[in-house]
């Protein structure tokens, strides 16, 4: 989900995380994330870290996962969700920022089977004033939480910038509960659906 980042940040350093050694764990059809995104800039700038949320819904029978980014851009909320089409070990991609669609694909590289610690992607914009631009990415999984490391390039091949994502692994009630003050606080608007469609509260309505 980089390009979205991208378009909403004031982000901050990314910090050191040691991969040198990551356990297995047996994963939840369901978890849910909270923590920061940061990011540094080609030239070298650091931004301040933003509040990140995921979700993660494992449907195996539907031979998919599904991710919910909902990420702070100050004075709005930016709310994505990723589809992660699978077949064996590898899986397609498609989903939709402030900038575009994008499309790409990956692989599983480690964990069991629906029970994955560790994938890569690559995605790029189909078409657009973006076209070309490129993401690659790496996530895990570990006791502790949820965790990716991303760059992105412009069409030309050129860094962009380079994203750090750090999460805490959280009850879904309480992951809930910061979306919704998130989207109070900065867009004036609770989501309505878990699928992450929203609405603006009125004085007569408030939350659904």
């Amino acid at each position: 989900m980089f390009f979205l980042l991208l378009g909403a940040c004031s982000f901050g350093p990314p910090t050191a995380t040691d991969r040198s050694a990551v356990p297995a764990v047996s994963l939840p059809d369901e978890s849910y994330f909270a923590g920061e995104v940061r990011l540094t800039t080609a030239a070298g700038k650091e931004l301040p870290a933003r509040t990140y949320l995921l979700s993660r819904s494992v449907e195996e029978q539907a031979g998919r996962i599904v991710e919910r980014a909902v990420t702070d851009a100050v004075t709005a909320v930016h709310d994505t969700t990723m589809v992660q089409q699978v077949t064996d070990d590898q899986f397609t991609v498609t989903y939709t920022d402030d900038m575009g669609v994008l499309v790409g694909a990956g692989r599983f590289t480690e964990g069991a089977p629906w029970s994955w610690t560790k994938w890569e992607w690559s995605v790029a914009y189909d078409g657009g004033p973006y076209v070309g631009a490129v993401s690659e990415a790496s996530a895990w999984i570990d006791e502790a939480g949820w965790h990716a490391i991303q760059t992105g390039k412009d069409a030309d091949g050129d860094l962009l910038a380079t994203i750090t994502v750090d999460l805490l692994s959280i009850a879904r009630t309480d992951w809930e509960a910061r979306v919704e003050k998130l989207f109070v606080e900065r867009a004036g608007a609770v989501p309505s659906t878990p699928s992450g469609a929203r609405t603006t509260p009125s004085t007569k309505q408030g939350r659904r």
